[in-house]
């Protein structure tokens, strides 16, 4: 029976706080073993050695899943939590046998929903990374309805898309959304985590999973953790890392995961964030260019994320530093079958609002090509 153990060492330094994770199991390297790990909160004091675990529980679901029995956590973590995470696990396995099993779960402490109810406080706090899925979210539930949630701050994760080891790009990130955050009245935390370079689970299956375990080491100020949508509920696929389906198991009892906008395209997305003039120059939806702090404009995401807004009548939004030209679309080369579902719901959008252009036709034409190619290599 092979067992993963997870034992962290909580440390206060000035206004921060440092988390490191000593992931113990077979195979794993060395360096993971003894604690090379690390969560960096910046301004944040709130996480305690004895604060509820959850969050590093899911942080590591996917490895615990994919290569061991048991997963041991050395810490609390609530019921709630625990529970929620067999049915995660349950999920994956059935969308993934092949690679994925359910383990069982067990914690030094197992604490109770009850009290932890009684404790929560009606606040909200986001994932941003400055895209498209997460402006959307900011810009969205800042809005005064009954329906919103009372979003309050926004957790930014250096080590996800900006390189841990990247300091200056992801300063420039920070100073680049800065104006819209301010504009919304959203407290930015900073995250620094170098979990990514050791590439222990699949981050198309994962990154839900680890972004909404970094928002859970905030639940003793916030109550709900907002995750922008990636596909509309009319365009699920699976398997896939965030979905309406899955990702509200990756709640405890001191954070509820919600997941946000899936009714929405992410081109009806575009036409919300397009009303914002701020949004429209501080997006940043790219992670392939060499600059990480800006968008390359070229790449696959650039280039989809221009056609959204090509769809809503705004060729060329601010966050882009060069005109749209239809060729762009040519260069395109889909790698996973969400990125084909994003094109063809560009399509849907210009079908259904009567879009028509010279880029419409390349498209279409873009995507039978690549849906051809998706199928003789699968």
């Amino acid at each position: 029976m092979r067992k993963l153990l997870l034992k962290t060492a909580v440390e206060k330094t000035g206004n921060d706080t440092v988390i490191r994770v000593f992931l113990i199991g077979d195979g794993l390297p060395r360096e993971v073993q003894d604690g090379g790990i690390y969560f960096h909160l910046k301004g944040y004091t709130g996480f305690k050695p004895s604060s509820l675990h959850d969050g590093l529980m899911f942080l590591f679901l996917f490895v615990a899943m994919e290569g061991f029995d048991v997963f041991e956590i050395d810490a609390p973590v609530s019921r709630k939590a625990i529970r929620n995470a067999h049915a995660f696990q349950e999920a994956w396995a059935c969308l993934m046998p092949d690679r994925y099993k359910a383990c069982k779960i067990s914690a030094k402490k197992e604490v109770g929903d009850f009290w932890l109810s009684l404790r929560r406080s009606e606040t909200a706090l986001s994932a941003f990374s400055g895209g498209l899925d997460a402006t959307f979210l900011a810009v969205r539930q800042s809005q005064s309805h009954n329906w919103t949630y009372p979003l309050k701050a926004s957790v930014m994760i250096h080590g996800f898309d900006v390189r841990y080891d990247n300091d200056e790009a992801f300063d420039r990130l920070v100073s680049r959304v800065e104006p819209l955050l301010s504009g919304l009245k959203i407290k930015p935390y900073l995250v620094k985590t170098n979990i990514r370079q050791y590439e222990l689970q699949s981050w198309e299956h994962s990154f839900a999973a680890q972004a909404a375990g970094v928002m859970h080491l905030f639940y003793k100020d916030y109550s709900y953790a907002l995750f922008g949508s990636s596909e509309p509920y009319d365009n699920l696929v699976f398997p896939w890392g965030s979905t309406p389906a899955t990702d509200y198991l990756l709640s405890g009892a001191g954070l509820d995961l919600v997941h946000e906008g899936a009714g929405y395209s992410r081109t009806e997305k575009a036409a919300l964030v397009a009303t914002n003039s701020i949004a429209k120059r501080t997006l940043k939806v790219c992670w392939e260019g060499q600059d990480q702090a800006v968008n390359c404009g070229r790449c696959e995401k650039c280039v989809r994320t221009r056609l959204n807004f090509m769809a809503v009548g705004v060729p060329n939004p601010e966050c882009f530093n060069e005109p749209f030209e239809a060729d762009m679309i040519r260069t395109i080369s889909v790698k996973v079958p969400a990125q084909l579902t994003e094109l063809k719901t560009i399509l849907d959008y210009c079908r259904k609002h009567d879009v028509h252009g010279e880029w419409v036709t390349i498209l279409h034409k873009k995507i039978e090509e690549q849906q051809l190619r998706l199928a003789k290599a699968a």
